[in-house]
């Protein structure tokens, strides 16, 4: 199948659905995305997004449907905004996506995914995929993700969801040997406690060609940090409590609740939205025995100045010059890490 060239500002659904030669049919739009360069795959895959929100708002209820519209509904009720979405969304899965695309990798960890979304992207490149998380909302909001992705997408995505706690699941994953491994983390690491025992279950996990790739928020960022401590006391505030009543484990804030492992029982432990600076995580890898350690930065322009595609092109054009000067990329909003063992 040939893939029609598109531009590289972000397209639309309906936009896609007039490119010549081009019609939204579930295999084309699968054999498609593999073959794109990097940079695009966002813009198609937040094409399917688009008209994954509109049958998931009748699908899901409950938990699910409020947690999932809470964090995909603003495709819907901001399209004029999904060009900014899409572009950020690319930025920090680009990494991941290289390495599958290279074929440096054929089976994914995604650890916390939350409502699965790069895990389904993941699948939709053609790698093999578990993906874990600790909260049921989440969870049933993935499984009905993946079975509409399935009937309408491409039947043969090869993911599997886990409603886990992402430390013990990982020491019993049974993994096919002659696999490659990616283990993602994208805003997960920020709330797993104890931080040290999940990486070493990582690095336990991981052969010597493997490659961890976490995505996390910059706590060097001052907008960050205050935006983080303001969501740490929101939540609080949410739950009945008063911040006094946070309290601090191993040096590490975490929530009042806990929650149990569906399987094992055990209890688990969830840190609350603990950020770190790339040398402090570079540290924490370390210590649980990484050797091979590369960080970049990115996001040093608010996205309130993307407030049209006239000049996207240019704050592209400047976000780039930015990550090249040491003095300011070390303050970028999110900061991209990639780890080996050796």
């Amino acid at each position: 199948m040939i893939v029609p060239a598109l531009p590289t500002a972000y397209t639309s659904l309906p936009e896609l659905l007039n490119i010549s030669n081009w019609s939204f049919n579930g295999i084309d739009m699968y054999d498609a995305i593999r073959g794109l360069p990097a940079y695009q795959v966002a813009d198609h895959f937040h094409s399917i997004l688009e008209k994954e929100v509109y049958a998931m708002e009748r699908i899901l209820s409950g938990d699910p449907r409020e947690t999932y519209m809470a964090t995909l509904g603003r495709i819907k009720t901001r399209p004029q905004r999904c060009f900014v979405f899409s572009y950020r969304f690319n930025k920090r899965i680009e990494p991941a996506i290289k390495l599958i695309q290279e074929q440096k990798v054929t089976w994914v960890l995604d650890a916390g995914c939350g409502l699965g979304t790069e895990a389904l992207l993941f699948g939709l490149m053609g790698v093999k995929v578990a993906a874990i998380d600790i909260h049921e909302d989440r969870y049933e909001a993935a499984k009905s993700r993946l079975n509409w992705w399935r009937e309408q997408i491409y039947p043969g995505l090869d993911v599997e969801f886990y409603l886990r706690d992402t430390r013990s699941l990982i020491k019993e994953l049974e993994i096919d040997k002659g696999h490659r491994k990616l283990v993602w983390l994208a805003e997960a690491i920020s709330h797993i406690f104890p931080p040290d025992d999940f990486l070493k279950n990582v690095y336990n996990l991981m052969d010597a060609d493997d490659i961890l790739v976490v995505s996390e928020t910059n706590n060097l960022n001052p907008i960050a940090f205050l935006s983080n401590r303001k969501e740490q006391r929101r939540r609080y505030v949410n739950m009945g409590r008063e911040e006094k009543e946070m309290y601090r484990k191993e040096g590490i804030w975490i929530y009042p609740w806990t929650k149990q492992d569906p399987e094992t029982g055990e209890t688990v432990y969830i840190s609350n939205e603990k950020l770190w600076t790339p040398m402090g995580f570079k540290r924490l890898l370390k210590r649980t025995g990484f050797k091979k350690i590369r960080y970049k930065t990115l996001r040093y322009i608010p996205n309130v100045f993307f407030f049209s595609k006239v000049v996207f092109p240019f704050l592209k054009f400047l976000e780039t010059v930015f990550s090249r000067i040491p003095i300011i990329n070390v303050f970028g909003v999110y900061q991209i890490i990639q780890a080996e063992k050796e």
